[in-house]
């Protein structure tokens, strides 16, 4: 029997730039320090702007991503990870360039997350793909594990530091090079065949994409917020919303490693089942003054996750 580990751990590799632009958020609070004139909302879209700018590359892949290597355009999204998440470390510039560079960043990260179902569906046959995409979201929640992790460590040297944790898009791409194998643009198919199935694709894409927005807005107003939530409600510092955020990413690790066994069950129903998890985790955290329960919360928060990228 064909093994295809190799090629599952080259995507796994992938996933985990999925979450990238968390990296910076263990240093927003120093970095709305040295730019006070900014404005806490401004600097919040660090962590915002690479969602808006993963939204335009979602729909370039869908516009290309039969007509060029999927491998190809994986490997351009890491290279647009490591050169937005670095360029801020190695060019000392202000807000705005650091504006740009997470607009970078998340072109990457929008063509990553676009492209890793893809490369599930072109490599691994029926019986190892479903499977294979219930492991990745347990690698979505890793990868933001490690980052902001690792990111918070290296900001005790100074919030310019924190971007050093982007060198880990320079090993996943080395990764990715190596143990994905290649492919071609998928073969041109009988006109008449495409334009029977266009309209149906395109409009099945699109509903897709518009559930992913809106789904992405509600998810990534937990992590950008919950520091001055903690803080306003007298419930704890920085500290404790960075392990309010790791039990939140833990949600989504456990989630992810149990999904394989359970999702044939609700499939069909895994969007509507993760927008009432997130949407009843948000009002649980509006509500709830008390910080044992917003640890449950933020790990069903983070549940929802891998639900919906399931």
């Amino acid at each position: 029997m064909k093994s295809y580990a190799k090629t599952k751990a080259g995507i796994f590799s992938l996933t985990l730039l999925s979450m990238a632009a968390l990296g910076i958020t263990p240093s927003l609070g120093l970095i709305m320090a040295d730019f006070p004139e900014a404005g806490a909302s401004t600097v919040q879209m660090l962590a915002s702007v690479p969602n808006l700018t993963a939204i335009a590359a979602a729909v370039v892949v869908s516009q290309i991503a039969n007509r060029t290597s999927k491998k190809a355009l994986s490997l351009v999204g890491a290279a647009l990870v490591a050169v937005g998440g670095l360029l801020p470390y190695l060019i000392p510039g202000g807000l705005a360039f650091m504006l740009v560079c997470s607009a970078i960043l998340g072109l990457g990260v929008g063509l990553i997350t676009n492209l890793t179902q893809l490369l599930f569906t072109e490599f691994l046959p029926p019986e190892e793909r479903q499977t294979a995409m219930a492991q990745n979201t347990a690698f979505v929640n890793i990868g933001a594990m490690l980052m902001t992790t690792v990111g918070g460590q290296l900001a005790t040297g100074g919030w310019r530091n924190n971007y050093l944790v982007y060198l880990i898009a320079i090993v996943v791409f080395l990764a990715a090079l190596a143990l994905i194998p290649h492919d071609a643009p998928a073969a041109a198919q009988a006109q008449g065949s495409v334009q029977k199935s266009h309209g149906k694709m395109a409009k099945a894409s699109y509903v897709v994409l518009a559930l992913g927005i809106l789904f992405q807005i509600a998810y990534n107003s937990f992590p950008n917020n919950i520091a001055m939530h903690l803080s306003a409600a007298g419930l704890g510092d920085s500290a404790t919303a960075g392990l309010v955020s790791s039990v939140s990413l833990l949600g989504g690790l456990v989630a992810g490693l149990v999904l394989g066994k359970i999702l044939p069950y609700f499939q069909k129903q895994s969007f509507a089942v993760a927008f009432a998890l997130i949407g009843g985790s948000l009002v649980g955290l509006a509500l709830i003054q008390n910080l044992a329960c917003i640890y449950v919360l933020s790990f069903i928060a983070g549940a929802s996750l891998s639900v919906f990228f399931s």
